[in-house]
């Protein structure tokens, strides 16, 4: 008898294994400096222990009026608790959001994460003619070093690379305004717009500009940033740079041209970081009746000409993505990332580019 309960028990086990009993999660998002709560932040969780996968979506949550948020049936583990406010500086420090151990049914409660407004810059463009360049676009570009290995001391890889967290354009007066930006060492950009000559010689046009004066950015003047204070007053003058024509055709597989085809130039993202998106030229152009089409006042430079209709990641053929670096990622090696049907990749360096031919697969033209 007592043989035959012991075997009912164990059946009842393996027929209802235990389950892991969840925990709970709950805090508020706070202001650095005041303590006021920050409604209608998104807040989420992520294993604190190991890189989320390319298709992780972690749970997400939103604050509510009084800047509280919680997590109902969180298995046990450790984890960071992240969050973002558009009213906020992003974080890109992961250090300062919490780190959690979650233990079996435990409730933890007043996990407080703490968000920052940032710094800002102010300043004003001017043209080479010496007038305020009005609806010039100005970025700010972080400095962040790509790294080798994790851990809490990741060592430097190659030069920094440059992320754009600022953007807007000059008003009437050719002033800017850069907010909300994490506090960290910047250059600050002032781009003029594709074609842009604005009183540049012929054969010149305007380039991107960093602060002060420089279109190199290795001599450009850095520009420290710390929450809650303004760098006020910088002036960009802006500078002319030689200036070059791509051209070329549209055609279809035969060779036969085709008219009318809307043709994309922008930075090839192969040969740097995601700043090329911000800074880089972009501009876009028709063929004409001949398939034929042109480029004017192109800057020295590495570019992807697409008659794909897609956007400067749809020149790729594979995965494309940015990382906490700004460091352009794929699943191949970046640098060799093909390239898509109906895109070729053209360097400008002294002279101007012709012949540049485009096939379209799958369209004909009139024969």
């Amino acid at each position: 008898m007592e043989f035959l309960l012991a075997g009912l028990a164990l059946a009842a086990v393996l027929q209802n294994p235990p389950t892991t009993q969840s925990g709970r999660i709950s805090g508020v998002v706070i202001e650095e400096g005041t303590n006021l709560p920050v409604p209608g932040t998104k807040v989420w969780f992520l294993p604190a222990d190991e890189p989320p996968g390319p298709d992780t979506r972690p749970p997400e949550t939103t604050s509510d009026d009084e800047g509280r948020f919680a997590f109902d049936k969180v298995p046990p583990g450790r984890y960071r608790v992240a969050a973002h406010s558009d009213d906020f500086a992003p974080q890109f420090d992961e250090s300062a959001f919490p780190v959690i151990d979650l233990g079996a049914a435990q409730d933890l409660t007043n996990v407080n994460i703490v968000l920052s407004r940032g710094g800002a810059i102010t300043g004003r463009v001017f043209g080479l003619d010496g007038r305020a360049a009005v609806g010039a676009g100005a970025v700010a570009l972080l400095k962040r070093l790509d790294t080798l290995g994790g851990g809490d001391d990741p060592l430097p890889n190659g030069t920094p690379m440059m992320l754009p967290l600022g953007q807007t354009t000059t008003n009437a007066r050719g002033e800017f305004q850069l907010e909300r930006l994490p506090s960290g060492d910047y250059l600050v950009a002032a781009e003029a717009g594709s074609g842009r000559r604005d009183g540049a010689p012929s054969a010149t046009a305007i380039g991107t500009t960093y602060y002060p004066n420089t279109i190199d950015e290795s001599t450009a003047q850095v520009v420290s940033v710390h929450a809650g204070r303004t760098v006020a007053d910088i002036t960009i003058q802006m500078a002319a740079v030689r200036a070059f024509r791509i051209s070329g055709v549209v055609t279809d597989d035969d060779g036969t041209p085709l008219p009318n085809i809307y043709v994309l130039l922008m930075p090839d993202l192969r040969e740097g970081s995601f700043a090329l998106l911000a800074t880089g030229a972009h501009a876009s152009a028709q063929a004409d009746a001949g398939g034929a089409f042109a480029f004017e006042h192109v800057v020295r430079g590495s570019y992807v000409v697409s008659a794909t209709g897609d956007d400067g990641f749809g020149a790729f053929a594979g995965t494309v993505a940015i990382d906490g670096t700004g460091a352009l990622k794929a699943e191949t090696n970046a640098k060799t990332l093909p390239l898509a049907p109906g895109t070729v990749a053209v360097s400008v360096s002294d002279a101007d580019v012709a012949d540049v031919k485009i096939v379209v697969r799958g369209r004909r033209g009139k024969r």
